[in-house]
């Protein structure tokens, strides 16, 4: 004997749409609120690295007699490196996966997703700026201390930079796109 179909009652079907409705908005509140999370640590670096940069005096940092304004805001940059940048994208991610998978959203996850991608497109910019200054400060102190610099020094920069520009493109490329999605919607 063939089993009968179940039927699913108006109230039941009611029931569970409401119950797939309540989980989508945990888990897009979710993405938001870490995506904007992530964005939010890495704009409080890039925020610091300027403070800092701006802190030092003529001579510093490195001890350089002749440290110019390009040289104190790029030496904190030095540590902000592709692990910053990683999580910047990873941020923009989490941020853009209610418009990929074509989950509503609260006009608040909506302006709260808006305001981490603006602040993702900015700090990925200054990152950019902020690693390339990092690498002329340290050429930098090599030039002011009239030593050639080793090839395996420019080799590191090399790949810093790399790593540093290649991924904060893609921030800024991927930031730019989820915005447009949104806009979209």
């Amino acid at each position: 004997m063939g089993r009968q179909p179940s039927r699913v009652t108006q109230p039941e079907a009611d029931l569970s749409r409401e119950l797939s409705s309540e989980a989508t908005n945990r888990w897009v509140s979710m993405a938001n609120v870490v995506g904007s999370g992530l964005v939010a640590v890495v704009a409080l670096q890039v925020v610091a690295a300027l403070v800092e940069g701006f802190t030092y005096g003529t001579n510093e940092p490195q001890q350089v007699a002749t440290g110019d304004l390009f040289h104190r805001l790029g030496y904190p940059f030095g540590s902000l490196g592709t692990t910053t940048l990683i999580i910047l994208v990873l941020g923009v991610v989490l941020l853009s996966l209610p418009s990929y998978l074509g989950d509503d959203t609260t006009p608040s996850q909506e302006r709260l997703a808006a305001l981490a991608l603006i602040g993702a497109v900015i700090a990925a910019v200054i990152l950019a700026l902020g690693n390339l200054l990092a690498v002329r400060a340290n050429f930098h102190v090599y030039n002011e201390r009239q030593l050639s610099v080793p090839t395996y020094v420019v080799v590191q920069y090399a790949s810093f930079m790399i790593g540093n520009l290649g991924t904060a493109v893609l921030a800024f490329y991927a930031s730019m796109q989820v915005m447009g999605m949104n806009a979209r919607r």
